[in-house]
């Protein structure tokens, strides 16, 4: 049948995002906790994600 592995594949990659997405989560979870051991406030610890995130972007 045309389509039904589109349909398939899309949503074998809703479950992929959702499995990165819940990685990503636990990530930034131990990211939180390292920070609250070291005193990083909350303030601090978005400025360094700011900041990590002005280097990803591409530079035009």
């Amino acid at each position: 049948m045309a389509g039904k592995g589109c349909f398939v594949a899309e949503k074998n990659l809703d479950l992929i995002r959702e499995q990165k997405l819940k990685e990503l989560e636990d990530h930034l979870d131990a990211a939180v906790e390292l920070a609250a051991q070291c005193g990083v406030s909350a303030l601090e610890l978005m400025e360094m994600l700011r900041i990590l995130l002005k280097e990803e972007e591409p530079h035009v």
